[in-house]
């Protein structure tokens, strides 16, 4: 009886190792938005320095902001009822009103596979693999 407890603890402590080791692989990367992910009011990528963010406002504006918060980029797109931020399979990143109806968009299309990220140096770039479309905010 005794055995079989620490054969059980060790088999628990064995699968939380390995879900902790592997976790961190598998999760896309916090700074980056892969085709078909989205971003819905209140989410937000940063970059891996985490001195920029882009954010999802819940008053249906995207902004890139930098350090001390400070805004660098806007879709100015607030007040539009904006329910969603998509990097569509297509190349496109779209901003979609609770309709369904588009709001913004990069005008990608046709560029497939394309990722947006959020880079160290506080461009916002589609890439696929090279750049499509930047926010020019590089500092």
């Amino acid at each position: 009886m005794r055995e079989a407890k620490h054969s059980l603890k060790l088999a628990a402590f064995v699968f939380f190792a390995v879900v902790v080791i592997f976790t961190p692989a598998i999760v896309s990367a916090d700074d980056r938005l892969h085709p078909g992910e989205m971003l819905r009011a209140e989410e937000y990528l940063t970059s891996r320095n985490h001195q920029y963010r882009l954010v999802m406002q819940r008053d249906g504006n995207l902004v890139l902001y930098g350090p001390g918060r400070h805004p660098l980029w806007a879709s100015n797109t607030e007040g539009q009822r904006v329910e969603k931020c998509i990097m569509q399979s297509d190349g496109n990143l779209v901003l979609y009103h609770r309709n369904g109806q588009p709001v913004w968009a990069s005008n990608t299309v046709g560029k497939p596979g394309s990722y947006l990220l959020i880079q160290n140096d506080g461009n916002m770039v589609i890439y696929q693999p090279q750049a499509v479309w930047a926010s020019n905010t590089a500092r």
